[in-house]
């Protein structure tokens, strides 16, 4: 999510990470697509190279069909050495295990929420939560994204709500 300049992952973002050559597609096999030749190529060139013996991958029948995933509805960057990123999800990515999802009750929620974790204190909350390893590496493990007290829906709503209005105000 780096490379993301904005609040979300649209798809003009999406087009410019692929464009910088970043890794932006998964490969989304179901059992029927084994009888590919290309696919059946790739199939057993990760089993020789021990990729279906990974830890994910072994607790999958076939351990390449990921089944049936939901897109969430914001992205969390789990790792930074400066500030956590947070997008909602608009193109509903399905993200790869590098990155969080976070579903929400109400899609109303998640442009609120999303400011207010890349904001002052949803930053300074995530970094209280996150663990830190050498050269100053800060990691949330899902438990400690969890953990975060995030405001009521009213205040976030209303936290918003004002911002929008400060820039518009700006903005005239």
């Amino acid at each position: 999510l780096r490379g993301v300049r904005q609040f979300a992952l649209t798809e003009s973002e999406h087009a410019a990470l692929q464009e910088r050559g970043d890794r932006v597609w998964l490969l989304r096999i179901g059992a029927g697509d084994a009888s590919n030749e290309k696919v059946k190529e790739w199939i057993e060139r990760a089993e020789r190279d021990g990729i279906h013996k990974r830890f994910l991958c072994a607790s999958r029948k076939p351990w390449y069909a990921l089944g049936s995933i939901i897109p969430p509805d914001v992205l969390v960057s789990p790792m930074t050495n400066g500030k956590f990123k947070a997008v909602t999800n608009p193109i509903q990515a399905i993200p790869s295990n590098a990155l969080y999802g976070l579903y929400l009750d109400h899609a109303a929620l998640a442009v609120p929420l999303v400011r207010w974790l890349n904001g002052a204190v949803g930053q300074t909350a995530m970094a209280a939560a996150a663990r830190t390893y050498g050269s100053g590496l800060l990691k949330l493990e899902p438990s400690d994204l969890s953990s975060i007290s995030v405001p009521a829906t009213a205040d976030l709503l209303a936290e918003s709500t004002n911002e929008d209005a400060v820039l518009k105000a700006h903005a005239q």
